[in-house]
């Protein structure tokens, strides 16, 4: 029996070990796949040759870095096999990226273009506190004038004098923090500060005279406080509950109590073609004003428990354009210069509307707004001469930054809309609402408006780290746009008065 079964089983073992036999010998002559491979390839400049150095090229998927030499050459190793986009990120470039697509599991070869992030920044000069409320106001030789300070943090501020290079011209500290300045026919720079001091310098940082003698010295936490000027230089000043026009020489001419108690003001006046003054004291009445003191009207406005904190914007025909809030939302008036209703606009539930209006040359109005709640984005509208809402542009939220709108708009000769949001991003915006393009100034803008001068240079103040900074970008316009109300407070002087003079 044994040998029988041994006679059939012996076979059967030598079959099978040639059949395991020929299986691996086949095995054998086979090259394994690779599991890893190498990408290398050259990085190219289509701009700025200093960007190669050091520039790092992700492979994606996976944390697979590379980074080039001097002379633009990478390698990424190791990389399992698979297909990947490379991605190139240096501090100032993180978001270029380029659709090559590449094969690891063998070493490849490819050329990489990395183009420059869009930066418009010609310089900027770096503040010892934040440039929070002021909006920089610019002379007729080009000096730059900005204060700095804000309510919250710091307990004084400075006014900066800077000139068109950048550099430092002079500095005087102030016992609070700084608004706008503003700049009379003959140079003398005006500003006031949140302990209401209101100040005149020359254009040497010498103090002329400071004026402090109010009926009633409170003040808002919100808004700006900017100095109007008349055609004959008399300054035009909101101070607490009380419209103050004072000489040239700080001397007091009158005072108008509107008596209409509540919140202290937080808006400006305005001046009009006909030298007529328009306030918003509290922001339940527009007051229009003669250059005298007397009272010429006073509309009231319909939003119940309302509050402004915009400077009027006057059109051609001197019609008031101002913004207001209350619990309902943010609306936009329109008022003809005899006190009636032209038209008023909801801007948006839940919102406030805290930049003042500028106007297009064919009456189109352009504003922006805060948002009370975080689940609805701040908003740059556009409002037709009839007071029909033309676009919409939103303004989204950055790595969770704020996203509201309190500078105003500035339009340019080039047919563009510049504004700022909280987040720190500058914004250029076509005349239909869509974007031209933006820049990131890695700090905050609140308050500070941009303004422009003529050779297109952009200026707008910021907060950064612990301080601010006053930044200068590059545009292709040629100045302001020539409009009724181009930018905040009408002109790079900040006086608040109509373009007829």
């Amino acid at each position: 029996m044994k040998n029988h079964i041994e006679k059939i089983l012996i076979p059967f073992i030598i079959i099978l070990v040639l059949i395991t036999g020929q299986c691996g010998k086949k095995q054998s002559t086979e090259s394994p796949q690779p599991t890893t491979g190498t990408i290398t390839g050259t990085v190219r400049s289509t701009e700025d040759q200093s960007l190669l150095e050091n520039a790092q090229i992700r492979a994606v998927p996976g944390e697979y870095i590379g980074i080039s030499d001097s002379a633009g050459i990478y390698t990424i190793p190791d990389c399992p096999e698979g297909e990947y986009l490379l991605i190139a990120s240096k501090e100032a470039f993180e978001n270029d990226s380029a659709d090559v697509l590449v094969t690891a599991g063998h070493t490849t070869n490819t050329d990489f273009y990395l183009t420059p992030e869009f930066n418009p920044l010609i310089w900027e000069y770096i503040t010892d506190k934040p440039i929070y409320y002021s909006v920089p106001a610019i002379d007729n030789e080009g000096t730059i004038y900005v204060g700095t300070g804000v309510y919250l943090g710091t307990t004084s501020g400075s006014l900066y004098a800077i000139h068109p290079d950048g550099s430092l011209k002079w500095k005087q500290d102030l016992e609070n923090n700084v608004f706008s300045p503003v700049i009379g026919a003959d140079g003398t720079i005006y500003v006031m500060d949140t302990g209401n001091a209101l100040y005149a310098f020359d254009n040497t940082g010498a103090l002329q005279w400071r004026y402090e003698n109010w009926i009633d010295a409170d003040f808002t936490e919100v808004g700006q406080r900017c100095v109007a000027i008349g055609p004959d230089q008399t300054l035009y000043v909101y101070v607490a509950f009380d419209l103050y026009a004072i000489n040239p020489d700080g001397s007091l001419l009158w005072v108008f109590d509107p008596r209409v108690g509540g919140t202290p003001c937080g808006a400006s006046p305005v001046v009009g073609k006909d030298s007529t003054i328009y306030i918003i004291p509290g922001g339940e009445i527009l007051y229009a004003l003669r250059s005298n003191g007397t009272l010429k009207w006073q509309f009231y406005l319909e939003a119940y428990d309302a509050h402004s904190y915009t400077s009027p914007s006057l059109d051609s025909e001197d019609v008031i354009y101002f913004g207001v809030e209350n619990g309902d939302g943010g609306y936009v008036y329109a008022v003809y210069p005899d006190g009636t209703l032209k038209w008023r606009v909801l801007a948006g539930r839940d919102r406030a509307v805290r930049a003042s209006p500028v106007i297009d040359e064919d009456g189109t109005v352009y504003t922006a707004t805060k948002a009370y709640s975080h689940n609805r984005p701040a908003e740059v509208i556009a409002i037709s001469p009839e007071g029909k809402i033309e676009w919409r542009f939103t303004v989204e939220s950055v790595h969770f930054t704020p996203d509201d709108v309190y500078a105003t708009p500035t339009i340019g000769a080039d047919g563009l809309i510049y504004m700022a949001a909280e987040t720190g991003f500058v914004y250029a915006l076509n005349r239909d609402g869509t974007l031209n393009w933006t820049f990131d100034s890695h700090g905050g803008i609140n308050w500070s408006s941009p303004t422009m001068i003529e050779d297109g240079t952009l200026y707008i103040g910021a907060m950064k780290n612990e301080g601010g900074a006053l930044l200068a970008l590059k545009t292709e316009s040629m100045g302001l746009a020539d409009t009724p109300w181009p930018t905040f407070r009408q002109n790079n002087q900040n006086n608040g008065r109509s373009s007829k003079y």
